[in-house]
């Protein structure tokens, strides 16, 4: 639409529209429709669209697998911060090749430009958006459900191991579980990413949040620019929801164990996006071991994702994209409706099985308490 006033085509809407219908055959050749859109002038201002969107040698074609487009591979398509038909931006014709033939192609240079687009002002911080009153009645519930769990359910004891009357979990059942709310958030950021890259803003209480990460595509350093608050902003939108529903499933005691961590994880990975589009030298020693270590997404796993924004999505640690890159080539990203029903269901599937399995669970439960008492302390 025309500066997001209207849901009207604008010019560049209608041609692909045109195209898609007379070009492709209504989707049999969708390959076609991109080399003839871009070499059209839609806005008529004079610059290509394929100029406008950072391809001007109308290079880019979706390959399989979607990991395989890369710079190197003559991909050049979001390399430049430029202009698009949507926006208004002075001069692009700096980041013009001197010629489209393959010779004259030099993907280092090409690469340089990406980087520069990618940290793009990152050093340079940027005023936050004010605290609201639903993200302090976020922030509230979930620590009014810590409190409930911690004095009145035996979380605290669970969570540092402490000596208690009661039965304790050993240390490897408390690794186990840590290990498996990490593993569960690494693949709920993913797919939560992918939906909100392709969402409509339209849709109420998480239109926001859509609207937030695709203004981050266009810029993506402004991200990490913004304060600490802001990154945490967008979860404290629906944690009265998740609070809820914890709290009427009445989780078992290692369920508790497994939802405190993995609510600690989402803070981490909304954090660990920001520190994936700075420079290393501008974060603190231990994120940067993490990054080292594949604990935490690193920059150049980012990198990928804000190439074609068709894979790499998960931002805490990177190693759930082997699913999601892989489940991206039967369910394409753009079906937004298909995933949020997969995230959807994938969030809820503790809370199912908590409520099926209650029985085996405390049966399981049990077993660990009788493991604990006779070995060592903290070595069930």
């Amino acid at each position: 639409n025309d500066k997001g006033k209207s849901r009207e085509l604008n010019a560049f809407g209608r041609d692909f529209v045109r195209l898609y219908r007379d070009v492709a055959g209504g989707g049999s050749n969708e390959s076609a429709v991109w080399p003839a859109l871009c070499r059209l002038d839609s806005d008529g201002d004079g610059i290509s669209n394929g100029m406008e969107l950072g391809d001007p040698c109308c290079r880019w074609q979706p390959a399989p697998p979607r990991s395989a487009f890369v710079l190197d591979h003559h991909a050049e398509y979001r390399r430049w911060c430029i202009s698009e038909p949507a926006r208004d931006r002075a001069d692009p014709y700096w980041a013009k090749p001197a010629s489209c033939d393959p010779p004259s192609y030099n993907s280092v240079e090409y690469w340089t430009q990406y980087r520069w687009f990618y940290y793009l002002q990152v050093r340079t911080p940027v005023e936050g958006y004010p605290i609201q009153a639903k993200h302090v009645i976020g922030a509230c519930s979930v620590a009014l459900l810590f409190l409930y769990w911690f004095v009145y359910e035996g979380l605290f004891v669970d969570v540092f191991l402490l000596w208690s009357p009661r039965k304790r979990f050993g240390l490897r059942t408390w690794v186990l579980v840590n290990v498996a709310a990490f593993l569960f958030m690494d693949l709920t950021s993913g797919i939560a990413h992918l939906c909100l890259d392709y969402m409509p803003n339209w849709i109420p209480m998480v239109g926001c949040v859509a609207n937030g990460f695709q203004e981050h595509h266009r810029v993506p350093a402004l991200l990490a620019r913004k304060p600490l608050w802001n990154q945490l902003n967008d979860v404290f939108i629906l944690a009265p929801l998740g609070a809820m529903f914890l709290l009427a499933s009445k989780p078992t005691r290692v369920l508790r164990l497994f939802w405190f961590w993995a609510i600690l994880y989402v803070g981490l990975f909304l954090m660990a996006h920001p520190w994936a589009h700075m420079h290393k030298d501008m974060l603190p020693l231990p994120v940067q071991v993490a990054q080292a270590w594949g604990v935490l997404l690193d920059q150049a796993a980012h990198m990928r994702h804000h190439q074609d924004l068709e894979s790499q999505f998960t931002i805490l640690s990177g190693h759930a994209d082997l699913v999601i890159d892989t489940l991206s080539q039967i369910v394409p990203p753009q079906r937004y409706d298909l995933w949020l029903f997969i995230f959807i269901s994938w969030v809820l599937s503790p809370i199912y099985l908590n409520m099926c399995f209650r029985d085996r669970f405390e049966k399981f439960e049990a077993v660990l308490y009788s493991g604990s008492m006779k070995t060592e302390p903290c070595l069930a």
